[in-house]
């Protein structure tokens, strides 16, 4: 019996030592601003980011863990109607992707919510592509004004309880700049 209360209590102390690593990892966050396209997040403190705001791209920035996990921020017109934008967005990378790598992909949630005190369409995707290799996209859509910004993030699958969590914080920590 006092074997197992031992083990019991090591393995508490264990989960509240990942527990604070993994929050204080966190607070230790770096901040990624772009004043030029007007908005900033913050990033866990072992991932890198950059910002292009003088890009003629889409491609505004970029915020990566390693060569398997990242995001891209990026920035389109906003036609007027959000909704119809994301139909049309969601059915465009859809086909772009499975053009690129073949392969399935498939929705795996979606929704209109709030993220960071803003509009925003949340969506997921789980990718399977003709290398078998699997994939796990999320992606936010927050309408500001005359554009559109998107922070598209992706990691093989298998990571995907490990990232996703660092990727609904960098969303979270979203601010539009005046």
């Amino acid at each position: 019996m006092g074997n197992r209360v031992e083990k019991c209590g090591a393995l508490i102390v264990l989960i509240a030592v990942i527990v604070l690593f993994v929050n204080c990892s966190y607070v230790q966050a770096q901040v990624l601003e772009d004043k030029v396209n007007g908005y900033s997040f913050e990033y866990p403190f072992d991932w890198k980011a950059k910002a292009f705001p003088n890009s003629r791209n889409l491609i505004r920035g970029e915020i990566t863990k390693d060569n398997n996990t990242g995001a891209q921020i990026r920035i389109y017109q906003n036609t007027g109607n959000f909704r119809k934008f994301v139909d049309k967005y969601v059915d465009d990378f859809m086909r772009q992707m499975q053009k690129h790598w073949g392969g399935e992909m498939i929705i795996s949630d979606e929704k209109f919510t709030i993220v960071a005190g803003y509009e925003c369409f949340v969506i997921s995707f789980d990718f399977t592509r003709k290398d078998n290799k699997r994939w796990f996209f999320k992606q936010y859509l927050w309408p500001k004004g005359a554009q559109i910004l998107i922070l598209q993030s992706g990691t093989l699958f298998e990571l995907r309880t490990l990232n996703e969590p660092s990727v609904n914080r960098i969303a979270e920590s979203l601010q539009f700049m005046e």
